[in-house]
């Protein structure tokens, strides 16, 4: 449990510095910031549960696929309400 609560702060830390640099510092538009935001913390979130969290050393495309799906398709709709 400790692990998945140390890859959490790590990514709400890394997100916030990705959205800050690009919105604040480069002025980037808001959506590609948050856009751009969401798509590489979803990949070091990945990378990191798969590895550090579960240390799971299995290469599989069909996990990776999964994944992707997921965060694609499935997570946004429960983000449009809120």
């Amino acid at each position: 449990m400790i692990r998945f609560i140390i890859v959490g702060v790590i990514n709400t830390v890394i997100g916030t510095v990705i959205m800050f640099g690009m919105y604040n510092l480069l002025g980037i538009n808001y959506w590609i910031s948050t856009a751009s935001n969401y798509i590489l913390v979803s990949i070091l979130s990945y990378y990191l549960n798969k590895h550090f969290t579960f240390k799971n050393k299995e290469k599989s495309l069909l996990q990776v696929v999964k994944f992707a799906f997921n965060i694609a398709f499935l997570l946004p709709p429960c983000l449009w309400d809120s």
